[in-house]
């Protein structure tokens, strides 16, 4: 027994010495961890590796510091808002604090330490040329290339040559997405943050914008002296008439189009045209009008004065004529609202092709945002008193609809606070409940159930419905109103009725059902239940079988309503003393004739 008593002293010993070892290399390794913790803290959250691996990049860049400080932001493990993350003065001390000796040993293939920094380097680096490549064609170009392409440059990069062959699909797409979430690059194109050259967004936004418009022009006759009246009374007016208005020329528009450039030297060589139809205006005019000296207006003869898809084809010429010196170096940009002329296919095909793109104003902006539109139109001051009165509407209609909630808020909070004042009890509520307590014959019970069950307050409120609760609403409730509960035409106490009725037909199926529970010790089925209720309502035993779902669905809302369970009450439920006492005497005599 001693033997065996020492040797389980021993290996207990020894189990206390391994764990002991076991504590000790524990805490040395969370001691050297926090070293390490506190010191990759004092050199802005980088680990000793992380440091080789931005000495690496600093030093095999040929002393980009910039390049540096991203790598050196990168490996950190601050966060961007710390005061200790990277910036190029840290950097810099790094790398003129580090021991010049171990710098020297990048270069030694041999050394062991820095084989992960030269590969870091040499990858973060090919990846710098790839970002600023992917950078210059959003820039320049504004294209991005696909993920095969930027793999292929990544290859020809690693390799010094074009690659052979194409790797498979998953691992282009494995390699691009790792790329893109290191760089944060986004699918497509570069994020909005990155910083762009102002230049070349210059040179690529240099764009004019050219608003065109049409408006329409009245074309009056000659203005002589004298009295000017209609057609159907110039004969009877006593005054001398001096000539005959006739009604083909009383009436006579035609159509003007303007243009309006962003660059004053383009807007003086844009032209400006006058669309008529060849009966207002006859070859006579137009010959007169070209015998006029030379100007930027120009006369389009046509079957209308309205301006079509075919006459807009031919503005559009003639603007593109007026460009051609500013076409190789600008972008133009014509400003359109969407009237009809504007957007057959034919005439958007007819502006790609001139290299001229269309900006439609949308309709109801066209007011805001069109200038032409505001400049030409005659009726400007009826179009600012209309919109004023537009706004006026506006401001009426939303005060009244705030004016509405605000009294909806105010009555539901009314309604609220009188409710809790009942016990939790809305009117219509208190009303099912004297509908009930008359209906019942004054039965108080049956009130408060009702009360209980209509109150929308917690049964652990002090304010929750009681007998005392119940009678105080009672007395208190106009009998005037009260009296009208029996009144059929009266249509506030219709549901209050029904309800009732309800609610009784209910009470007694409950009661039946809890009979036969206590006396039985049986549960009637959903069938006999839904038979009970109908014969209560219809007073007779109702003929046929409803559809299945239909009696389900009414047992369902009523044990719900009544806390039943399926086949048989909860055992919250109240139980009569005198059945439950016969109940376990009469078990007791079974007993005793059994025994």
């Amino acid at each position: 027994m001693s033997l065996a008593t020492v040797t389980l002293a021993q290996n207990k010993a020894a189990e206390v010495k391994a764990t002991l070892a076991q504590n000790q290399a524990k805490i040395r390794s969370c001691q050297q961890q926090a070293r390490r913790q506190a010191k990759s803290l004092l050199q802005g959250g980088l680990s000793c590796a992380a440091v080789r691996r931005v000495l690496a990049v600093y030093a095999v860049s040929e002393w980009d510091l910039g390049l540096a400080v991203q790598a050196a932001q990168r490996l950190s493990s601050l966060a961007t808002s710390d005061a200790r993350f990277p910036t190029s003065e840290s950097v810099r001390t790094l790398f003129t604090e580090h021991d010049l000796d171990d710098l020297l040993q990048l270069f030694d293939d041999g050394h062991a330490l820095w084989v992960p920094a030269r590969k870091f380097a040499s990858q973060f680096l090919r990846e710098h040329d790839m970002f600023r490549w992917i950078k210059h064609l959003n820039l320049s170009q504004g294209v991005a290339p696909s993920a095969a392409e930027v793999y292929d440059f990544h290859e020809s990069k690693l390799f010094g040559c074009t690659p052979c062959g194409q790797p498979r699909k998953r691992t282009v797409n494995k390699f691009v997405a790792r790329f893109r979430a290191r760089w944060a690059v986004r699918r497509g194109r570069l994020r909005a943050t990155d910083a762009v050259d102002p230049d070349l967004l210059r040179q690529k936004a240099d764009i004019v914008w050219i608003n065109v418009d049409e408006t329409c022009v009245a074309c009056s006759p000659a203005c002589p002296t004298g009295c000017v009246v209609g057609a159907h009374c110039w004969k009877t007016h006593p005054a001398n008439a001096h000539m005959r208005v006739k009604k083909d020329t009383s009436r006579k528009t035609f159509t003007y189009v303007a243009m309006i450039a962003s660059r004053p030297c383009i807007q003086a060589a844009l032209p400006h045209f006058l669309v008529c139809s060849e009966s207002r205006m006859p070859k006579l005019v137009a010959r007169a009008f070209k015998a006029l000296p030379p100007s930027r207006l120009q006369l389009l003869r046509g079957k209308s004065s309205w301006v079509t898809a075919e006459t807009f084809v031919t503005i559009l010429t003639e603007l593109q004529k007026a460009l051609q010196p500013w076409l190789p170096a600008v972008k133009p940009i014509l400003l359109l609202d969407c009237a009809c002329p504007h957007l057959p296919k034919k005439v958007l095909s007819f502006a790609q092709k001139k290299g001229l793109q269309l900006l439609f104003v949308p309709s109801c902006g066209t007011s805001t945002c069109h200038q032409n539109s505001r400049a030409l139109t005659c009726f400007m001051s009826l179009a600012t008193v209309t919109l004023a009165q537009n706004k006026a509407a506006e401001v009426k209609a939303t005060l009244a609809q705030n004016q509405a909630k605000i009294r909806s808020c105010q009555q539901q909070a009314r309604r609220q606070a009188k409710s809790l004042l009942q016990g939790g009890l809305s009117c219509a509520a208190v009303r099912r409940v004297l509908a009930v307590y008359a209906v019942s014959e004054w039965d108080l019970g049956l009130a408060v159930q009702a009360a209980q069950r209509l109150s929308s307050l917690a049964t652990s409120d002090a304010r929750f419905p009681t007998s005392e609760s119940v009678r105080t609403l009672f007395t208190e409730h106009d009998l005037d109103d009260l009296l009208q509960l029996f009144d059929d035409g009266h249509a506030l106490w219709v549901p209050a009725r029904k309800f009732a009725s309800q609610f009784l037909r209910e009470h007694d199926m409950f009661r039946w059902i809890k009979h036969l529970n206590l006396s039985q010790g049986v549960a009637p089925s959903a069938a006999e239940v839904y038979d009970f209720h109908e014969s209560k309502l219809f007073g007779c035993t109702p003929c046929g079988q409803p559809r299945k779902r239909t009696v389900n669905k009414f047992v369902a809302r009523f044990r719900a309503r009544w806390a039943v369970r399926r086949g048989r009450l909860r055992a919250t439920d109240a139980v009569d003393p005198d059945l439950l006492r016969q109940k376990a005497v009469l078990l007791f005599r079974l007993q005793g004739l059994f025994l």
